[in-house]
């Protein structure tokens, strides 16, 4: 059977490649990482990736990272007259802070709906926000400053959007320098394609964070006006 060959594939050796940040943000021992593999991939439309990937032949539960990655709802940010245009929900919510002299700050995540507008003083949204203290998933102001600035970090994470050309970035220490690394750089992407790494970053991150900044705002419920233009 030793003569046996196939063309369309290879013998497996025992080894997972996974990207490097998914090893990180999961808690994966990186002493068991046996290689680092750099890859640069080249797609239409002059998008170009480079991704670091760590070869392990520890089991890597990569079943579990691709359904978390799937369940991540992806916004579409858009102006406040397009969301007015595009949406039919019933029910919209109109953030604004509460104190007025503080900025406006909501801690859940599950303001995020598939249509909204955020700017710097209200965030517009078909989905309920909930205090902080009743919250499962926290970490939108993180997200808000990564729409708004295109730079987000979170714990040793940074997202950096600039120029259509997107980084993720690493802070650790090395013989007590800081270092700061790039495990993934991507090339002509719009914005909206980079939305579910950042989000996943700050997914993984959150739980770690001892504590949480106060919320600052109050929800204006508006109802969709049936007929109205019929």
């Amino acid at each position: 059977m030793s003569d046996i060959h196939f063309t369309k594939y290879k013998k497996a050796d025992g080894t997972t490649r996974v990207l490097l940040m998914y090893l990180i943000l999961n808690n994966y021992d990186l002493d068991k990482i046996e290689a680092v593999e750099e890859i640069t991939q080249e797609f239409m439309f002059g998008i170009k990736l480079k991704k670091i990937y760590g070869v392990t032949s520890e089991f890597v539960d990569t079943a579990k990272i691709d359904k978390e990655l799937a369940s991540i709802q992806i916004p579409v940010v858009c102006s406040f007259q397009s969301f007015e245009m595009y949406t039919n929900e019933e029910t919209i919510y109109l953030y604004t802070p509460k104190q007025k002299d503080k900025p406006l700050y909501i801690n859940d995540m599950g303001v995020i709906s598939p249509l909204m507008v955020i700017d710097n003083n209200y965030v517009v949204s078909s989905n309920q926000g909930l205090p902080v203290e009743l919250s499962e998933n926290k970490g939108f102001m993180y997200f808000v400053d990564y729409v708004l600035k295109g730079h987000m970090q979170i714990g040793s994470w940074e997202a950096e959007y600039r120029d259509k050309e997107f980084y993720i970035y690493y802070n650790s220490e090395k013989n007590d320098k800081p270092r700061k690394e790039c495990l993934y750089h991507a090339q002509e992407l719009d914005r909206t394609s980079t939305y579910k790494l950042v989000l996943y970053i700050i997914r993984k991150v959150i739980p770690f964070m001892e504590e949480y900044p106060p919320d600052n705002f109050e929800k204006t419920i508006w109802e969709l006006e049936k007929n109205k233009y019929v």
